[in-house]
């Protein structure tokens, strides 16, 4: 149910995380488009190297910010990587590892903006990383239909976010009676990749 594409696209793997016996664990569940996988190989071997794994990149995130200052005193991490097709969230607390991905990106909200004010995509691009001021002298008809369309976009990607942590945040409490409600605001929030600077 997590995986939003057929699986005779995807590749995936599996790391166990947690062994609560040995009949019960914990393991996370991986998967990413065949073509994303291919394309990484492809760059490595014309690099003259050869692959023996592959770690998603929300991953190596993690392993990164597990180490810094900041987060010692957290109850967890939450990371929010926004890249250009696609985006993912990835929520740590303790050994517990939950990541989900979703199709809105940067260059959704690119084309959108091209669409619905009919410019071409490099200059809906130079608006989205530039903000209103590139807008200029354009028929203000045109300028409230990209503001709406920057506002539309960026509410669907918030409702996305809050979605995911929604359902982190019910099942954690449902599976462990130790937490109460409040147990989220000790989380420290990492926000990556190119379309953070929206």
């Amino acid at each position: 149910q997590q995986i939003p594409m057929p699986l005779d696209e995807v590749s995936w793997d599996y790391k166990i995380v947690a062994e609560k016996s040995r009949r019960e664990k914990q393991a996370v569940l991986m998967a990413v488009k065949r073509d994303v996988v291919d394309e990484s190989t492809d760059i490595i071997k014309k690099a003259g190297f050869v692959s023996r794994s592959i770690t998603l990149s929300l991953l190596c995130l993690l392993n990164i910010a597990k180490r810094s200052k900041e987060s010692r005193n957290a109850e967890g991490i939450i990371i929010v990587d926004i890249g250009a097709e696609s985006s993912g969230i990835l929520i740590n607390r303790k050994k517990h590892v939950w990541l989900r991905s979703f199709s809105l990106g940067g260059s959704q909200i690119s084309k959108s903006i091209a669409e619905n004010a009919d410019i071409d995509f490099a200059k809906a691009e130079q608006i989205k990383r530039e903000g209103p001021s590139v807008l200029g002298n354009m028929d203000p008809a045109i300028i409230a239909q990209v503001h709406e369309t920057i506002s539309q976009n960026l509410e669907n990607f918030v409702s996305e976010v809050e979605r995911s942590i929604s359902f982190y945040k019910m099942d954690q409490l449902n599976n462990d009676s130790s937490l109460d409600q409040g147990f989220f605001k000790k989380f420290r929030l990492l926000l990556t990749g190119g379309g953070s600077k929206i």
